[in-house]
């Protein structure tokens, strides 16, 4: 029983300590907040990225359109200002109410399915998209658009290179 109330107390500061950082603004929140301390927009899962929203460290990728959700991720069509080309960004929807440790885990996978994609990409497969970058900060996959097969949802889309 001890042990257990250890481990809640672990659990708790662990929690504590470790933040969130708003799309938006990039304040650090703790990691259960649902809304941003500074500028009160909505946090993690239920937030999306704006349209224009520039990913990676330098800007490089600006998202473009939502392409889709699923349970764990959803897709943006993202242009690679850089190479003038459109990608697609697959990230990974965070839960606030998930514990440290499973939040932790999650990413992990996420990191490593990236690593197994590169490798089994080696030297191509149709049925394996290509991988052009991981932003860990964003926690996307930055790949190749022409290999989802996501045929008919850009209709009329024109981007702006």
């Amino acid at each position: 029983m001890f042990g257990n109330l250890q481990s809640t107390i672990y659990n708790l500061q662990s929690a504590m300590t470790q933040t969130l950082a708003c799309h938006s603004c990039g304040h650090a929140n703790r990691l259960v907040a649902r809304y941003c301390g500074a500028c009160g927009r909505l946090l993690a899962a239920e937030q999306r990225f704006a349209l224009g929203t520039l990913l990676g460290a330098d800007g490089r990728y600006r998202v473009e359109q939502r392409l889709g959700a699923g349970g764990f991720g959803e897709a943006y069509l993202v242009e690679d200002g850089q190479l003038q080309r459109l990608c697609v960004a697959k990230r990974l929807k965070l839960q606030p109410t998930w514990s440290p440790e499973r939040t932790r885990t999650i990413v992990e996978h996420f990191e490593r399915e990236a690593q197994l994609l590169v490798a089994l990409n080696n030297p191509g497969h149709p049925n394996i998209p290509e991988i052009f970058a991981y932003l860990p900060a964003s926690h996307c996959l930055v790949m190749k658009y022409g290999s989802l097969g996501f045929p008919g949802l850009l209709s009329g889309f024109q981007p702006k290179l």
